[in-house]
């Protein structure tokens, strides 16, 4: 099969990687590979017509990583499916971007009745964790439709391919492990992978471990996970016990419990990266490195010397003359709010207005700028004069930061034992990094 004529016989030419095409095809068993030489042209018609409306680009990126949704006649699957979609609200390119990314999908014969079970278990959308004291979500209820959410993810399209039957199962299970409807299309929501298997077992197995290692109540662990979907309930079972053993252990049941009940997310955390943030801390002079961790769990997460982190720190001891120590006793919490050259901006700017950098910190660091700049008793046209002039990358106090860094970050390595200092962070299963570098 000649992939570049066939580009050229669709009217796609240079849409499309031609050998990225063939790879493909080639994958497609033997049916499939002669239906796109006889469905092609027809399908592609199709998606290029008023009834779909695609681009010639969106159609050749779509030929080209999807090419066995060009393999039927278009009325036995891609008219089926794209009006499926665009019946449940999404744009023609979403609804294209959900089969780029997941082309297994192209197989179903039908996408209605997983898109009319998905948008059942999300119309129980609810507006405030309020068991948990919540704040609103920054997508209201209202708008969490299966077609938002398959516009955000488009490879949650492997959801609404199920059948309805086996969403149905899924969620009732989930009920049936203590998780109230809403809690459900949060899941459905935030974490629809959960949906995709046996999603009730491994959500109890989870809880089970959790409960047995930290001595949480199960009621409460259910409710946390329900309200704040954190990623250990995708992680294996053995994963999540390994974590909750070493926290346990490293900082005493009760205070593990608390960690997690203050940071949902704990569990997310590879055991290697507290203890080698506990040394870290160590080597900045503080005498109680467990603490300052159980003071603020969201700590656990960051590599404390990289070296994004190592300038915050050096620029908030900087400019309120506090050593390392002082800053991780008294306001741990500074350490991970704002970006680098924004937080050296604003500081900047405190010393220009000839202001208390410590006394405005708060405004620094957590405030948005009207706030901010109401706090110092200036303008916004004075404020975008000044920052035109000093752009946060250019801001001294950023630049000197960088340098000091490189230095201090080599200090702070030197301090780990020999098993910490091999230790290479990991990828979760979905791409996220057990330690966050810092930002």
């Amino acid at each position: 099969m000649d992939a570049e004529q066939l580009l050229h016989s669709l009217g796609l030419s240079g849409t499309a990687d031609p050998a990225a095409l063939l790879t493909n095809l080639r994958k497609l068993p033997g049916v499939r590979q002669q239906g796109v030489l006889d469905n092609a042209a027809a399908v592609a018609a199709h998606l290029l017509s008023p009834a779909v409306d695609l681009t010639a680009q969106q159609a050749g990126q779509l030929l080209e990583r999807c090419p066995v949704l060009f393999s039927w006649p278009p009325e036995q699957r891609a008219a089926v499916l794209f009006g499926d979609l665009l019946e449940a609200g999404l744009t023609a390119a979403a609804a294209a971007q959900c089969f780029v990314t997941y082309p297994q999908a192209a197989n179903s014969t039908s996408l209605a009745p997983g898109l009319a079970e998905a948008a059942t278990i999300l119309a129980h959308s609810e507006d405030r964790d309020s068991s948990l004291g919540g704040t609103v979500p920054k997508v209201p209820a209202a708008q969490r439709t299966v077609a938002a959410l398959l516009t955000r993810t488009p490879s949650t399209v492997l959801l609404v391919s199920l059948s309805a039957g086996a969403l149905q199962q899924r969620a009732a299970g989930l009920q049936q492990a203590g998780f109230s409807a809403a809690q459900v299309a949060a899941l459905a929501w935030q974490r629809p992978e959960l949906f995709t298997s046996d999603s009730a077992a491994k959500l109890a197995s989870s809880v089970s471990v959790v409960q047995q290692e930290l001595g949480l109540p199960a009621a409460e662990l259910v409710n946390l996970a329900g309200e704040k979907r954190p990623g250990w309930l995708i992680s294996s079972a053995a994963t999540v016990r390994e974590r909750a053993s070493a926290l346990a252990k490293g900082f005493g049941q009760a205070a593990a419990a608390a960690m997690l009940l203050k940071n949902p997310a704990a569990l997310n955390c590879d055991t290697a990266v507290w203890k080698r943030s506990l040394c870290y801390v160590a080597a900045c002079g503080v005498a109680d490195p467990k603490a300052v961790l159980q003071q603020c769990p969201l700590l656990l997460h960051y590599d404390h010397a990289a070296p994004i982190f190592v300038q915050r720190r050096l620029i908030l001891q900087q400019c309120t003359q506090m050593t390392a120590a002082q800053l991780y006793e008294q306001h741990p919490r500074w350490l991970h709010h704002r970006k680098v050259p924004d937080l050296a901006q604003r500081l900047q700017f405190v010393e220009h207005r000839g202001r208390d950098m410590r006394q405005l910190m708060v405004y620094v660091l957590y405030e948005p700028l009207k706030d901010f700049l109401a706090a110092l008793g200036a303008s916004q046209a004075e404020w975008a004069a000044w920052a035109a002039a000093n752009p946060p990358n250019a801001c001294p106090l950023y630049r000197w930061a960088q340098q000091a860094a490189a230095e201090e970050a080599a200090r702070l390595a030197a301090a780990l034992p020999p098993e910490l200092a091999q230790w290479e962070p990991q990828q979760y299963q979905f791409g996220r990094h057990n330690a966050a570098p810092g930002s």
